[in-house]
């Protein structure tokens, strides 16, 4: 593995460090801080939604915005592993596969910290947060695919 490589696989799991560490210190949050923290960015979002559709036209709930943060999270963190596989180039059928379970562990053990907290875990919350991991995942083996295929007919017409 070259120099450039070695790297940069060691930045991309630092950043997953991060992130994972980012996700998990919010579910230690009670529900008023996570609710409190998480105002403006739902504030802001209602605030473009009544300027483009009107004020009153659509109506975006707090909860909502804080369920799709949370399939962003993991959205973010499945690219970020999709990225590390690419790295270490695992990029195959076999690779992709042996990444799936790594969201759905870093999912249930941020709905197990939330005991510590106030908050309970939801299982809704595991499939939205595992769903934006899957998403990620999923577009990546799809572009993956199209790649492959591109290549294989390359070499045909050669």
């Amino acid at each position: 593995m070259s120099v450039k490589r070695k790297v940069a696989v060691y930045i991309i799991v630092a950043l997953i460090v991060l992130t994972i560490a980012y996700i998990w210190l919010n579910s230690v949050k009670t529900q008023a801080e996570s609710a409190e923290s998480s105002e403006p960015v739902y504030e802001t979002i209602q605030k473009v939604a009544d300027d483009v559709f009107g004020e009153g036209t659509v109506e975006i709930t707090h909860d909502g915005v804080r369920k799709f943060a949370h399939f962003f999270e993991f959205a973010a963190l499945g690219t970020e592993f999709c990225v590390l596989y690419i790295l270490l180039k695992r990029q195959s059928f076999g690779g992709f596969i042996e990444m799936l379970p790594f969201g759905l562990y870093v999912s249930v053990i941020d709905e197990g910290i939330q005991m510590l907290s106030d908050r309970g875990p939801e299982v809704r919350d595991i499939f939205i947060d595992y769903g934006g991991y899957l998403a990620a995942t999923l577009a990546f083996f799809i572009v993956f695919l199209i790649r492959r295929a591109i290549k294989n007919g390359k070499e045909k017409q050669a």
